[in-house]
């Protein structure tokens, strides 16, 4: 006890010597009724000071002043970090959103109305939803930062139209939150960002953004240049294989069990044997052709001896050619085989998919396909035939001249009407689905959308349609008629010429060539950054 408390101690005990039960009793009742009053006041004071902090903490202010982030030198606050967060989780969504949009059947994985820390990426909840947005906002961010200086360092500025984007930000938004019935652009803020933000945050991330992306684009078309024709046939030298073109033979040969259902329409889970057995015999059908093949005494080329005893197994359709190596690496599991420069014509090889069945690949060869490739669209129309009419070796009926020359002034009615248009490759689209007698699906929609054709290679077509697609005065937009007498179908073709384009396989090496030096550029660019996460990483994401 101190000197003075001692001293008061003292005093009041010498005060109390004189005095009544009574008055003694009175003075205890008005001490304890001080302290009260004083601990009152105290308590009082504390709930004003944490109600403050409250508002305080709700209003974002401690999340916008709160470092969660940093790198090389730039601070990013928890409020900056829950802006790229929440845009990480958009992007997902966008992305479901496309896919089923696309008719592909295909749920949302987590739930943003519920707590995302609960939610998990794996079955073996090794990370949640949160974690994995976390790291992405994370990455986004050094990356952004590593642009920005880069556009900074460059005294880079984006083009007029994007900077017009960005002088625009926040009129763009309060006119957003005026029309769908918001009381403000902040409120509409924190329902997709969350409590943290509010506009001066919203229009730093989004102007840093834009930025990044500006330069991004920008210098990554002065990364990949235009490479010169020497360059490209070096670039073909080195990975020829993946660019070379394949011919080949292919048969396959399905290893899974014949579904069944119950009297209620219900399918029936095949049993293990029933799994076994289904492959069993695939591939005793697989080894089976290859036999035959092997075995054959026939003079007929290769193509045709595996067809011949393709035929005998009820496959058809079994040649495959100008097949770009590029688009069977790691798409097949037989890519290897059929790319090694040691194949030679007539190798043959038996191939396993566990589970699924048996493929036979026979390869035939392989070579650089340097011919361009064109895009056109087309509007057939058949020609009526007579019932009984006489057939072709394919036993497709053969129509009467008459019945030809009625076809053809169809097509050319059709021709008629698409010059009187706007004579564009969507109008034409337009005119092939609504005409067109080629294939189309159980909804009535035809197999090539609008009539399209891409990326045609010279040979692949009827000779009628193959010579008017790729003679050498053909430019875009030319518009004409072809014949087709057979063997498929007999009819006119109305004809649109869409594109023409360098080799496929010089389209893709130069595709694989740009991706290679974008990577090289964006591994230099991100050379020395690193995010360290701060005192506030852990609130980013919170309410």
């Amino acid at each position: 006890m101190s000197g003075a408390k001692k001293k008061l101690a003292q005093k009041e005990a010498l005060t109390q010597l004189g005095l009544t039960e009574k008055e003694k009793k009175e003075r205890k009742e008005a001490a304890a009724k001080k302290r009260n009053t004083i601990l009152g006041t105290i308590a009082g004071v504390i709930i004003v000071v944490l109600v403050a902090l409250l508002l305080v903490w709700n209003s974002g202010f401690f999340a916008r002043h709160t470092t969660a982030l940093e790198v090389n030198g730039h601070k990013y606050s928890v409020a900056d970090m829950d802006y790229f967060y929440h845009q990480m989780i958009t992007q997902e969504l966008s992305m479901y959103s496309f896919y089923q949009q696309m008719g592909q059947e295909i749920s949302i994985p987590f739930d943003v109305n519920q707590d995302l820390k609960t939610q998990y990426v794996d079955a073996e909840k090794t990370q949640s939803y949160h974690d994995y947005f976390l790291a992405q906002a994370k990455d986004q961010v050094v990356r952004v930062t590593a642009l920005t200086d880069a556009a900074n360092a460059e005294g880079f500025t984006p083009d007029e139209e994007t900077q017009k984007s960005m002088d625009s930000i926040l009129a763009d938004l309060r006119e957003t939150a005026s029309k769908n019935g918001y009381s403000s652009a902040t409120h509409l803020l924190k329902l997709n960002y969350g409590n943290h933000i509010n506009e001066k945050v919203y229009l730093k991330n989004v102007k840093l953004s834009m930025l990044a992306s500006s330069y991004d684009s920008a210098a990554q078309a002065k990364a990949t240049v235009d490479y010169s024709a020497e360059d490209m046939k070096a670039y073909y030298d080195e990975h020829s294989a993946l660019y070379n073109s394949y011919d080949f033979d292919y048969a396959y040969f399905d290893g899974q069990p014949v579904k069944e259902t119950d009297d209620d329409g219900n399918t029936i889970e095949p049993t293990e044997e029933q799994k076994t057995q289904a492959m069993a015999d695939a591939k005793t059908k697989a080894e089976g052709l290859m036999s035959a093949i092997k075995d054959s005494t026939s003079e007929d080329d290769p193509a045709t001896v595996f067809a011949n005893a393709a035929a005998l197994y009820n496959l058809s359709n079994t040649a495959n050619s100008l097949v770009l190596g590029s688009k069977l690496k790691d798409q097949v599991i037989y890519d290897e085989w059929l790319m090694d420069s040691a194949r030679k014509e007539g190798d043959i090889e038996l191939f396993e998919s566990e589970g699924n069945g048996y493929y036979v690949i026979q390869f035939r060869d392989s070579y650089l396909y340097d011919e361009p490739t064109v895009d056109v669209r087309h509007i057939l129309v058949k020609a009526e035939t007579d019932e009984g009419a006489e057939t072709n070796e394919y036993d497709v009926p053969i129509p009467s001249q008459a019945q030809m020359d009625a076809a053809h002034d169809e097509a050319e009615e059709l021709m008629k009407q698409f010059n009187q248009g706007d004579k564009t490759a969507d109008a034409f689209g337009e005119l092939a689905e609504e005409h067109s007698d080629d294939g189309r699906d159980t909804e009535g929609k035809l197999a090539t959308s609008g009539g399209l054709y891409t990326d045609v290679h010279k040979g692949t077509m009827v000779q009628n349609f193959n010579d008017w697609i790729f003679d050498t005065s053909r430019k875009e937009g030319d518009v004409g008629l072809v014949e087709n007498a057979g063997p498929g179908y007999y009819g006119w073709h109305v004809v649109y010429f869409q594109a023409s384009h360098d080799p496929a396989w010089l389209t893709s090496a130069r595709s694989a060539r740009s991706s290679e030096d974008i990577e090289a550029w964006n591994t230099k660019l991100l050379e020395g950054y690193e995010g360290v996460e701060a005192s506030g990483f852990s609130s980013v994401g919170s309410k």
